[in-house]
């Protein structure tokens, strides 16, 4: 977001003798109005210290940076370093807050150093500023070809990935763009964002749903009749689930497979189906299901080697619903405590637009019948984070506010491990991981046992029925009841 320009001009120090910085220098100088006045660079070099660049002065930032703002006379310091990953901004983040000094950033400093003109657009730092990786540069003209003038729907289009889904899609050359979910307000509230942005192309139909019944899937087919579709709805919450397995199974099986049935009955060219890193040698409920969703995919693509039938997983969402992030902001704005599992707990994380390119990507260059891991960077541990979100809203870690450690739930992992996943990556952002396809018979038969105990339910037998289809998910009552 521009700074208001009839403030007074703030008195800056841009943190990275860099390009950025330089383009920074550049941008304010052709503003007419500038609400900036860049007076001194600051850089982790300390080779650079005592000389200039665009003629201010570069300290060394190993010292005080209080000190430097104050030797300036500035209000604050502008982060414009391009190549510094999310610990990095972490650091600088939490040296800045000790010292009482204030900051903004240079938004989307990837895709701006790269087209090389001159920056003018500065905001606050926010969290996800955090989670910064390298630049990924997707070739959009890998991704017109295969969505242009198809049908595509999206399921779980009021969740936060269907959302952004839904959004992206919307910017290419789509015949139609399908919204199907569960949920009466998030439909609701989806068409109120669509209508706020005065456009109609693609034409849109929405579709309120459950798609763990066949009757439903079917209404849907039969209205709007897909060409692509993407498969974001889920129950995803770990710890909710494994108290809850029978609403895991009816919704995060029984709405893949009711999907898959159709697309392989209709002209579906490509089906998506969004998984997760908790898929990996599952150990809760809720990565088993998504698991026996990638083989109810991979099975498709055995009936139908002509068409796409494919699963993407990543990791946690940042801020999306039902994550950790919302709730530790809650528990900060409240004074604490903040739960965490384990002190030695980490997580992948992505932010949402990533995810969703990342997605996209995957279907225009992926093959049927594979399973696609994104790239998901390094994990964080969560007390790393927490401290990170208490700083950023003000607040000292250990001294304003304690973190109460809680002992891992049942189905959690300190980790989400991927050494043990044989994989082999095709691009700089995929990982395609190797996986036998599924007999499609012995899935039909497994799935019509595990769904039928789920809807009688017979939880014991549903769970047995479960663990034959992803025998890697060995939970120890099921053991006992073998």
């Amino acid at each position: 977001m521009k700074q208001d320009q009839r403030q007074s001009p703030s008195r800056v120090v841009i943190y990275g003798a860099g390009s950025a910085g330089e383009l920074v220098v550049e941008g304010l100088s052709r503003l007419k109005e500038p609400s900036l006045i860049a007076v001194a660079f600051v850089d982790d070099d300390p080779s650079r210290a005592g000389g200039t660049l665009h003629g201010l002065p570069i300290e060394c930032a190993s010292g005080s940076i209080r000190a430097i703002v104050e030797k300036y006379k500035a209000d604050r310091v502008l982060i414009a370093i391009p190549s510094a990953p999310g610990r990095r901004i972490r650091e600088i983040h939490k040296k800045l807050f000790d010292e009482g000094v204030l900051a903004w950033i240079v938004p989307g400093v990837y895709s701006i150093v790269s087209s090389n003109e001159p920056i003018t657009t500065f905001r606050e730092i926010k969290p996800e500023d955090f989670l910064r990786r390298h630049p990924r540069v997707l070739d959009k003209g890998r991704i017109r070809p295969f969505l242009r003038g198809q049908r595509v729907l999206v399921t779980g289009a009021a969740g936060t990935i269907g959302m952004e889904l839904a959004g992206q899609l919307a910017a290419f050359d789509l015949e139609a763009l399908g919204c199907a979910d569960q949920s009466e307000y998030g439909i609701y509230r989806l068409k109120e964002i669509f209508s706020a942005e005065g456009t109609t192309a693609p034409t849109r139909h929405f579709f309120l749903a459950d798609l763990s019944r066949e009757s439903d899937v079917q209404a849907i087919f039969d209205e709007f009749r897909p060409t692509v579709v993407f498969h974001a709805a889920a129950y995803k919450h770990v710890r909710l689930l494994e108290s809850a397995p029978r609403a895991a199974i009816l919704n995060n099986i029984g709405s893949t497979y009711h999907l898959v049935q159709f697309a392989l009955q209709r002209d579906v060219r490509a089906f998506v189906h969004i998984s997760t890193d908790k898929a990996i040698q599952p150990v809760s409920v809720m990565g088993a299901t998504k698991r026996a969703g990638e083989i109810v995919v991979q099975a498709a693509q055995v009936v139908d080697p002509a068409r796409k039938f494919l699963s993407v997983r990543f990791g946690n969402v940042l801020g999306s619903s039902g994550s950790v992030f919302p709730k530790f902001v809650e528990q900060i704005e409240r004074g604490g405590p903040v739960t965490v599992s384990d002190p030695g707990a980490r997580r992948y994380f992505m932010l949402t637009s990533e995810a969703v390119e990342l997605v996209l990507w995957s279907a225009a260059v992926g093959s049927g019948g594979k399973i696609y891991l994104l790239d998901l960077g390094e994990p964080v541990y969560i007390t790393e984070l927490v401290n990170d979100l208490m700083r950023f809203m003000g607040r000292r870690p250990g001294r304003d506010i304690e973190i109460v450690y809680t002992g891992l739930e049942p189905g959690e992992k300190l980790l989400e491990d991927f050494s043990d996943v044989s994989a082999k990556q095709i691009d700089e952002h995929l990982l395609e991981v190797e996986s036998d396809l599924p007999s499609p018979d012995t899935v039909e038969s497994t799935v019509a046992v595990l769904m039928n105990s789920a809807v009688e339910g017979d939880m014991m037998s549903a769970l047995l029925a479960l663990q034959d289809l992803v025998p890697e998910y060995n939970p120890d009552f099921v053991q006992e009841k073998r």
